[in-house]
């Protein structure tokens, strides 16, 4: 990740995300904005054995929510929080 860059693809944490033109911001089951956490661009990273050597891997949570939108019984439940990959 270079220092200053303003590319909407890099790898990141915070700051605003990539996300294309035909995928709606992520939200929550009510309706609210998530919270972008970080994203991984694969294509910067050093080859890590079975992972994709490219593609962006994203994360957001719930940041209204006390478990930041885990579901404890269904923690693989996405009403509140997302993870999100694009080839």
């Amino acid at each position: 990740m270079k220092p200053n860059s303003n590319q909407w693809w890099e790898s990141k944490f915070g700051g605003l995300p990539y996300l294309p033109r035909t995928i709606d911001y992520p939200t929550n089951k009510k309706g609210e904005y998530l919270k972008f956490l970080a994203q991984l661009n694969f294509s910067e990273m050093p080859l890590l054995e079975n992972f994709p050597t490219q593609g962006i891997l994203q994360f957001y949570i719930d940041g209204n929510d006390p478990s930041h939108g885990l579901d404890i019984y269904a923690q693989t439940n996405q009403d509140g929080f997302k993870i999100l990959y694009f080839e």
